[in-house]
């Protein structure tokens, strides 16, 4: 079994050998963050569009200041500024 959250985490079972640990964190490298991280379970951070993410972030400011996510998405946006990476917006979906 496997638990947690923002607080903790915790892992336990028979054979604890078997519990494999590939936890992220929110100081974990953020090329690794955006592979894993998921908005609303369905999309994975590097895969969503620049206004949506631009969406996102007014969003939380406004309504969800204290998200605990925010700083992500702030991180995001900063590391698609910093390695060239533009997400634009497929017309036909």
């Amino acid at each position: 079994m496997c638990d947690g959250g923002l607080q903790y985490e915790r892992a336990g079972g028979k054979d604890l050998s078997l519990v494999k640990s590939n936890y992220l964190y929110t100081d974990s490298p953020h090329e690794q963050i955006r592979e894993v991280f998921y908005r609303n379970g369905i999309t994975l951070l590097k895969d969503i569009s620049d206004e949506w993410l631009d969406n996102i972030i007014i969003y939380e400011e406004d309504l969800r200041p204290d998200n605990p996510f925010l700083p992500i998405y702030r991180a995001e946006k900063e590391f698609r500024k910093m390695n060239d990476i533009s997400n634009k917006t497929d017309d036909n979906d």
